[in-house]
């Protein structure tokens, strides 16, 4: 597999394909593995590196909802707040 390489844009991974074609300058072709993929691989200039995905992040807990302003006391009251 041939990976293209913008070095404008920080040696992004811009494409992947089985054969090279000619492109403008600055882009270049070079070897990569070949489950390379652009959104899963970077290129620091010399070796391909796989992204590490972040964990995705988890919904905070849903706020406590009162019908009426004695719940809302009882309940402040027992986190301390009043």
């Amino acid at each position: 597999m041939r990976a293209l390489i913008s070095p404008a844009e920080g040696n992004r991974i811009c494409d992947v394909q089985e054969k090279a074609f000619e492109v403008a300058a600055p882009l270049y072709w070079i070897d990569c593995p070949d489950d390379c993929r652009p959104d899963s691989y970077r290129y620091d200039g010399q070796r391909f590196t796989p992204i590490i995905a972040a964990a995705p992040a988890t919904a905070p807990a849903p706020l406590p909802t009162f019908n009426t302003a004695d719940r809302l006391a009882a309940y402040l009251r027992t986190k301390s707040v009043i």
